[in-house]
């Protein structure tokens, strides 16, 4: 083979290697999600080390004013609850508790999910923990309810069906009674995103006891559509 053409062949397939490169990471930019994944940090509400929330930030300005104030809502929801009990149980003697936490369940730059935690306790054998779930579509910026993925009737059927399935699979962890309409889904059941569909979380005792504590189901996107 003469240089030329030597070179020739090369020079083909630099070429074809550097359009490879450029097709493959126009791709990846293409599928890309166009949003920032959301930071947060922890903050504490009016000093109280107890009551603690997440602080989102590195989003749209829209969203984080969405967000944010609905956060700032539900903390000072919970604070009047914890100045209520604090007194009742100083002019009683008793005991009280009151704390909040959080976890983010998902947050791929298009949608984020994450739960606030409110436990009380008020004497007794244990305290009760409430889940409130918070979920955005970061492209609609929007908040998303339950009935926003499940938007008909025959999709409830459908995840209903599902998880009195698993629930008769794995009925240790329920309560033995449970019917299939005792299972709630409307737009205050708690849910979170998965990669692949959605988890729902059911408060304490809802369909199952208090030692099974906010019992989740995750249902597969292929029962969602």
């Amino acid at each position: 083979m003469s240089i030329q053409k030597a070179m020739a062949v090369l020079g083909f397939l630099v070429l074809t290697a550097l359009l490879l490169f450029t097709i493959n990471k126009s791709s990846s930019l293409i599928n890309a999600s166009p949003n920032k994944k959301a930071s947060v940090y922890t903050e504490v509400y009016k000093g109280k080390e107890s009551l603690s929330y997440p602080k989102f930030s590195d989003l749209k300005d829209k969203d984080l004013k969405m967000i944010n104030d609905a956060i700032g809502r539900h903390m000072e929801a919970s604070y009047k609850e914890y100045e209520m009990l604090k007194k009742e149980a100083d002019q009683s003697g008793g005991e009280s508790a009151y704390e909040t936490s959080y976890k983010v369940n998902y947050n791929d730059g298009d949608r984020l999910s994450f739960f606030i935690y409110d436990y009380q306790y008020t004497g007794g054998a244990h305290g009760v923990y409430t889940a409130t779930s918070y979920n955005y579509d970061l492209n609609e910026h929007r908040r998303i309810t339950l009935l926003d993925v499940l938007n008909n009737q025959a999709k409830i059927e459908k995840a209903k069906n599902y998880i009195f399935s698993y629930i008769n699979k794995h009925s240790e962890q329920f309560y033995s009674d449970l019917k299939k309409s005792d299972i709630r889904l409307d737009q205050d059941t708690a849910f979170y995103f998965t990669d692949s569909g959605i988890s729902i979380v059911f408060q304490q005792y809802d369909i199952g006891p208090s030692s099974s504590g906010n019992q989740e189901i995750k249902i597969p996107s292929s029962f969602l559509y």
